[in-house]
């Protein structure tokens, strides 16, 4: 998640059935973990089995991305939002209150609540 900030991963499942590992990923942004020809799934293939799998020749690794359609009804994806705002500078109070906007004309959202903390503000 740290390596593909820009993709809006909002979660990673990990599925072992005997030699078979599948990776679910969810993300908003799919074309950016993607790639061009599909060359970031490669890429992202590579660094997993180079990582975790060195030593087992015998283990497939499949990698599926799914595309998380309302990125406002996922916690995930508008907490990943708030502190990229943050960290741009923005004052806290406009992103808090556009964001929770932005969640509450999503439809089937009901509330939202959002908390963040630390030197806000510069304070």
């Amino acid at each position: 998640m740290k390596k593909w900030k820009s993709a809006a991963i909002a979660s990673v499942e990990v599925e072992r059935t005997g030699a078979v590992v599948r990776l679910m990923i969810q993300t908003s942004r799919p074309g950016v973990l993607i790639g061009r020809g599909g060359s970031g799934i490669e890429d992202l293939t590579r660094i997993i089995k180079r990582k975790f799998f060195a030593n087992k020749n015998s283990v497939t690794l499949k990698v599926e991305v799914i595309e998380v359609k309302q990125a406002d009804t996922n916690a995930m994806l508008v907490a990943q939002q708030v502190a990229e705002q943050l960290e741009k500078r923005m004052p806290f109070r406009r992103v808090l209150k556009t964001m929770l906007d932005k969640i509450e004309s999503s439809a089937g959202v009901e509330g939202a609540k959002i908390e963040v903390s630390g030197r806000l503000g510069g304070a």
